[in-house]
This record gives structure tokens, sequence and C-alpha cells, in this order.
């Protein structure tokens, strides 16, 4: 079954920069309403009453604090995808690092769609059967037509001018394959990392990726169709591998073969049945959330009420080597990363079916001492839940902590700290 969406690629305005305030404040109320992507009615949860919910316009070093509104009448979480926690894994929207938002408590997007609603795929997973595959494929909440006069443009592109599309695939299951009708794709980001800048003329997309391509406006004036389809409809003509978006400096190169790998570790998926009901596995094991956010009783000190380390173990390493491919069926690939984010972060799954019964885990980034400098406290407003309800806060307070940071820094520059100190103690005399 192949879906197809297309869209005039014509209308939109060019960002304007200014020297702002680079504090970002946004309050979002999460709602049900009304949408019918494919043409059937049905209800959707809106942010702003908008769906898509609204843009976030911002920079490198801004500060973003977007205050939730949970109006629905089931527990709500915003998970961030392609956007870096840095020493903050508090609030990265999975169950197991915060507890969900409860009710009462207060840009391209592609997605695959069901016109079932949410609470009827819900329904239909927590019996363990499959979804199925989805009813279509939607641009920006919608569906549109080849010469469908009601079909409004996307922006309007000036001629001789580049643009920068940033393109998400925000869909539960189906791989989509994208392309802008007679123009090439320059590759520019993946994930917030710089890539090499292969040119293409069309590109696959995976659930929960997002990436940004270059737009040449170089060809006759007229309209041009931004089409999606299920990835499984493209064939032939066009590589599709996504290039290695590991290098943070976009004139630099890794030298592979020199990094001095630590650990090695297989992860293998698979599905089985328990008591007669579908599960998604890792490793052997299939998650199941518990009601005391991991991450949670890993600060209080009692992660061993609810979880085990390392249950994952190292692996034997035959070489240095790396290979980055898209992992299809019956393939695997490898992926090297640097564990330098301190924290508690989500490893799983994005094809939402397969996360919900259970393809997930949860892997603990420890920083050798409770450094401020490595990461930060739990916010002074996260609810205590579960077993960790009615507890003292830990015996490291914030302010303990920060003493104990600034008492390293002063011991890492005791030097200069020393020669400024003896000028002080020379005036002072």
């Amino acid at each position: 079954m192949t879906f197809v969406s297309l869209f005039l690629y014509l209308s939109a305005g060019a960002l304007a920069v200014h020297a702002e305030n680079s504090n970002h404040f946004f309050e979002w109320n999460v709602t049900y309403g009304t949408i019918a992507p494919l043409g059937v009615p049905q209800q959707g949860i809106l942010i702003n009453g908008q769906f898509p919910g609204p843009r976030i316009k911002c920079t490198s070093n801004n500060n973003i604090v977007v205050n939730v509104f949970n109006n629905l009448d089931e527990p709500f979480l915003l998970t961030w995808n392609g956007v870096r926690h840095r020493k903050y894994s508090w609030q990265d929207g999975t169950l197991g690092t915060m507890r969900p938002i409860l009710p009462d408590e207060y840009f391209l997007l592609l997605g695959d769609w069901y016109n079932k609603g949410h609470k009827s795929l819900n329904k239909q997973l927590g019996s363990r059967r499959y979804i199925g595959r989805p009813d279509g494929i939607h641009i920006n909440g919608k569906s549109g037509k080849v010469d469908d006069k009601a079909t409004k443009p996307l922006y309007t592109m000036e001629s001789s001018k580049t643009y920068r599309d940033r393109v998400y695939y925000v869909g539960m299951k189906t791989s989509v394959n994208f392309r802008l009708q007679g123009l090439t794709l320059k590759l520019s980001e993946m994930e917030g990392s710089h890539t090499v800048q292969n040119i293409y003329d069309s590109l696959d997309l995976h659930v929960g990726q997002c990436l940004s391509v270059l737009v040449a406006a170089n060809q006759v004036r007229k309209d041009y169709y931004f089409v999606v389809s299920s990835s499984s409809a493209h064939s032939g003509g066009t590589e599709q591998s996504l290039v290695s978006a590991a290098r943070p400096n976009p004139k630099g190169s890794y030298h592979y073969s020199q990094i001095n790998i630590t650990h090695a570790i297989k992860l293998v998926n698979s599905r089985s049945y328990v008591d007669g009901k579908l599960r998604f596995v890792l490793n052997g094991v299939s998650h199941v959330d518990s009601e005391t956010p991991l991450k949670l009783a890993e600060y209080f000190g009692a992660s061993d009420k609810l979880f085990k380390y390392d249950i994952s173990k190292d692996e034997p390493r035959q070489d240095n080597t790396m290979a980055q491919y898209q992992v299809y069926p019956n393939s695997w690939a490898a992926v090297m990363t640097t564990l330098d984010n301190a924290g508690m972060w989500s490893l799983r799954s994005e094809m939402l079916e397969r996360v919900y019964l259970g393809q997930q885990l949860y892997f603990s980034v420890l920083s050798p001492a409770l450094f401020l400098r490595d990461e930060y406290n739990l916010p002074d407003n996260a609810p205590l839940w579960g077993i960790v309800r009615g507890l003292p806060m830990p015996f490291l307070t914030l302010l303990e902590r920060n003493v104990v940071c600034l008492t390293v820094l002063l011991q890492d520059y005791k030097m200069s700290l020393d020669a400024e100190l003896m000028i002080h103690l020379t005036k002072e005399e």
C-alpha cells in the first residue's frame, strides 16, 4: 500500500534576525479538537488550538521556557526530538525521567495518519495487537492533491535565492521519502549536527528524525510540488543513505581508527509473546514503565527498588571501524557515541507501536561526583511521585553541591587564585 501527499512549494517569508533578549517564554494550552488531515473528522490533540502546534523561533544559546497546561482528560508529555538537553535529562519528556503532566495541571512537519483516534489506537495496543498500516500521510496537518485549487502554497521562493527547509517526521510508524519536484536537495544538517553536504534528488526520513536541506531557486518560474510518499514506494535512481551526523566541526573530521573505544554493547531487537500477548524486546527485555520515573528513583538513592544497572554487558570488539547506515529489516548498523552528557536518557524505537509495547531502555550517564558542572539538580517545582513521595531531599542540597563544585574550581585554578590573593593582601597592608 502506498500513500502520497503533495503540496505546492510556495509562500512563507524570510526569518528576520534581531538583537533580542536570549530568554523566550511560551505558554501552551493542550486541548482536544476536531481535525481532518485526510478529510475524515476526528478528535485530535491541539496546542493553543493549532495542529500542528506553534512554532518556536530561536537560535543557539537561547533559553526557552515553555509553560504547558494540560486540559485533556489524560496524562500528557512532550518530548524534544533533535534537541539536546545538556546536563538536564529531567525534562526530556519520557516516562523514565519525569512524571507526565496530569489533566488540569498545567515546523515542514510530515507524518503518517490513522483515522482512528489516539484512544482507540491505545486500546488496540493495550490488547497487544498491531495497529496496522496508517490511512495516509499529511504535510503540516493537511493532505493535498495535484491541481487542487483549494490547496494553499507552503511558501513563495524568489529566483536566485537559496532556502533552508527543516523537515521533521512526526509520524508513528511508516518511513517516508520526500522530494521537491524538479529541484535538488543539499543535506546540510541532521539532528542538530553538521553533515557532509551531498546533493540528493530525494531523501528518506524515519520516525522521529529531523534534518535540514538547502534548496536553490534556480529553475524556471512555476509551481513546484513537495511530494511525500511512503518510502517503500520509492525505487531506483537516488542513493538514500543519510551520511554521518557525527561531525561537530563542519570543517573538521574524525579519525575513527584513532578513537579509543572503551565499551562495545550489542543491541538486538526482537518480538515475543507474553501470556499470548505481543511484546517487543531489546536484549531479551521488554520494558514496562513504572509509576516512579527511574531518574527520580536514582536521584533519591532508591534505584535498587525499581531497576538494575548493567543488564547489557560489553561485547568483544574486533576493530575500531564504524558503519553508519539506516537499519533495514534483518540488517545491522554500528553507532559510535561519546557518553559526555550526564543524566538518564531513553534509547528506544521511534515506531510508537514498538515503544508502547516495550522496545525501549534507559541508560544512565553518571558523574564521578555530584557536581553541578556535570549535571543540574532536580528542578525545585518537580513533583515527587511514587516511591519517593514524601522523602526528604538527598544529602547534597543545591547549596552543598555548589560548594563542592566551587571547591573543585578553586583547586583547578589554585595558582592564579593564590596570585590574586597575594595582590589583594598587599593592597590591604
